[in-house]
């Protein structure tokens, strides 16, 4: 019997993908299944809602995401951002996204296995963070946090920001960097 992905890892799993599909330039992405299958096949998992159309963690954290990355209106030229993130030992990815009012949005991530693939009883693996420091070559007024939790929620708070640099913790869930001129 297949050990099937719990809620956590599924949250995890997708945003990362929507967001290294942007990264690579691919401007739709879609979860292979809209609605899970059910069973015990690997297969029967796919999908971002249960059967029965209740929607699972993985549907809450896509909407959550495309909820604080909305900038409606007509198209526009992103200007661009010198910056640099540091600190970090390995696999911390990201995504720089501008909206049209010059806020910024940095999407970071540490890249690694949350779920082990290898043994029979499958389970959660731990990812731990790590700080790294984001500078940039732009002044901005505040800047604030939202992370993708366990639930699909965003969960916002803000971050000591000197006006060009800050401190903060990665994990392996979603979190979006917005940079307010």
């Amino acid at each position: 019997t297949p050990i099937l992905l719990d809620d956590r890892t599924d949250v995890r799993y997708m945003t990362r993908l929507f967001l290294e599909y942007f990264k690579l330039g691919i401007m739709r992405t879609y979860s292979y299944d809209f609605i899970e299958l059910g069973g015990q096949s690997k297969f029967g998992q796919f999908g971002i809602v249960q059967p029965n159309l209740a929607p699972k963690a993985a549907y809450f954290a896509i909407k959550s995401l495309i909820g604080a990355l909305q900038d409606p209106g007509t198209p526009f030229r992103p200007s661009a951002l010198t910056f640099r993130i540091s600190g970090f030992t390995n696999n911390v990815h990201h995504l720089l996204m501008q909206k049209r009012n010059g806020t910024f949005v940095l999407a970071v991530w540490i890249e690694a296995p949350g779920w082990n693939t290898n043994n029979t009883t499958g389970g959660d693996v731990f990812v731990p963070s790590q700080t790294v420091t984001l500078e940039t070559a732009a002044k901005f007024s505040r800047a604030t946090t939202g992370s993708i939790t366990d639930s699909g929620s965003l969960a916002n708070s803000s971050i000591a920001w000197n006006g060009n640099q800050a401190t903060f913790p990665v994990t392996d869930s979603v979190s979006l960097i917005t940079l307010s001129p």
